[in-house]
């Protein structure tokens, strides 16, 4: 039997929101906001539970809906990720990737973390565990490279890929307890990286698009030509169009 889906929360933003650039933060610590890229180069931000949020800063709450603020970005957005990235901090901070720099803003405090520029441009951004640093890395997946940072936007980590990259992902791929580094680029290739070491690739018919991180080691994927798949290590479960 069909079994009818229905939506059990809407919201109505009154802007066009760019495809895949959602995410949800707990800039708080303890309550999910839903955040978005739009079309008009700002992040908005829908946060139902905020109290006291500090009025001076770049995050600007609208007058007529209290419950959504705006972040100008004045550049077209290319990326958006939320996630726990300070040091023995539980508030989720915002990673805003653009054409040419990368902004982390402490959404809570109002306040930048850091803005760096990044020569090789902001494809695709991933936060994470990786190798044996004891904090998340940011790594942001440009023109056929992927660099690392720490929560202070020193680089720690860099790696050539050899083409554009569209999506990364941070997953434990081989199960071995720790985080590989999943890299899509327009070669049509899904490389995985054990640091900087290839250690499994696997090659697509297309360009891969984008990529989710499933139960038990498994990664979903999707083409450009609107095909979705499943991986398990580096056997494909299955693949349809």
């Amino acid at each position: 039997m069909n079994k009818q889906v229905r939506p059990v929360f809407t919201l109505e933003l009154g802007y066009k929101i760019i495809p895949a650039l959602v995410t949800i933060g707990k800039y708080d610590g303890t309550h999910p906001c839903i955040t978005a890229a739009t079309n008009t180069d700002k992040i908005l931000i829908h946060s139902p539970h905020r109290k006291n949020a500090p009025s001076i800063g770049k995050i600007v709450w609208s007058e007529s809906n209290k419950e959504i603020a705006t972040l100008n970005i004045n550049q077209n957005i290319t990326a958006l990720v939320s996630g726990q990235l300070i040091p023995n901090e539980e508030n989720d901070v915002l990673i805003i990737g653009t054409a040419s720099h990368l902004l982390v803003y402490h959404v809570h405090d109002n306040k930048d973390i850091f803005y760096k520029e990044c020569e090789d441009g902001v494809k695709s951004v991933a936060l994470g565990q990786f190798k044996t640093y004891k904090t998340p890395v940011i790594m942001v997946g440009g023109n056929s490279s992927v660099h690392g940072y720490d929560h202070k936007g020193d680089e720690i980590f860099w790696v050539a890929i050899g083409d554009m990259v569209t999506s990364i992902m941070l997953m434990d791929y081989n199960k071995d307890g720790n985080n590989e580094l999943i890299v899509c680029s327009e070669d049509f290739n899904i490389r995985i990286y054990k640091g900087d070491q290839i250690i499994a690739e696997h090659n697509e018919t297309e360009v891969v698009t984008g990529l989710i991180s499933l139960a038990e080691n498994r990664f979903g994927y999707s083409v450009s030509n609107g095909t979705v798949g499943v991986y398990e290590n580096s056997l494909r479960l299955w693949r349809i169009k």
